[in-house]
């Protein structure tokens, strides 16, 4: 995790594709309330791969940084800023209470938007939880599936009739999903905190795969999903905790 002093910057770009011929990467970055004459950051980053950058930096002090990212491609110019504090409190215990938290819940709701690359159109999904096995997944527009335990049903489209499925791994929720989801994190840090919410950033170095969660920090439950990897663009949003309608079997 960057602190003051020299720092390693890497850069995943998400949604490229072949010829778009990215180029140019740069980091800079200033306070968030900078006075004049304020140290900056400035370094070059040098390709790594496909969609990849890194370079070196030095952070001359900490304190809340705007930083800024560019870089320019065959499609135009890119680039993405935010505001961080440098350097980041340590999010360790309260991710290990936010999965805690999860594990006690009996039931949820959870919207999902899903996306290849940042143009394409999201696949959003509606789905419902039980605790210990039951989950309805309903595609809009699309298929809806319901586990009940070992028993399954599914249906390709919301006018098609359902049918029975057999020999299926039971979906352990919430146990199996959050420890799944958040096992080995690098990284845990805490990036804003106010209003009663949180902000949690880490990465797992597989992909590498970046999370950034939104944590309601009176009762530690997860609020808000962000998961970002190559080819993987993904957002959930948690609500009715313990007060979700009962998965049952499909009519």
């Amino acid at each position: 995790p960057p602190r003051p002093g020299p720092v390693r910057v890497d850069v995943s770009v998400l949604g490229v594709a072949p010829g778009d011929g990215l180029r140019a990467a740069r980091l800079s970055g200033q306070l968030a309330i900078a006075p004049t004459g304020a140290p900056r950051i400035a370094a070059a980053l040098s390709p790594c791969g496909f969609g990849c950058f890194t370079g070196r930096a030095v952070v001359p002090r900490a304190g809340s940084w705007r930083l800024r990212v560019s870089l320019r491609s065959n499609r135009g110019p890119v680039s993405v800023t935010d505001v961080v504090p440098l350097p980041a409190p340590d999010g360790t215990a309260l991710l290990a209470r936010t999965v805690a938290s999860m594990q006690r819940l009996r039931s949820a709701r959870m919207a999902e938007s899903l996306r290849s690359a940042p143009d394409e159109p999201p696949v959003e999904t509606a789905s419902v939880f039980n605790a210990p096995g039951s989950t309805r997944f309903d595609v809009a527009g699309g298929p809806s599936r319901v586990l009940i335990g070992a028993m399954g049903w599914a249906r390709d489209s919301p006018t098609d009739r359902w049918r029975r499925e057999s020999g299926q791994a039971p979906l352990r929720w919430p146990g199996q999903v959050f420890t799944g989801q958040f096992r080995d994190p690098v990284g845990v840090r805490l990036l804003a905190l106010g209003g009663g919410r949180a902000v949690i950033g880490f990465a797992r170095p597989e992909g590498p795969v970046w999370f950034r969660l939104t944590v309601d920090t009176r009762t530690g439950r997860l609020r808000v999903l962000q998961m970002r990897g190559a080819g993987h663009i993904m957002d959930q949003i948690y609500t009715a905790y313990d007060s979700a309608p009962r998965v049952a079997p499909p009519d």
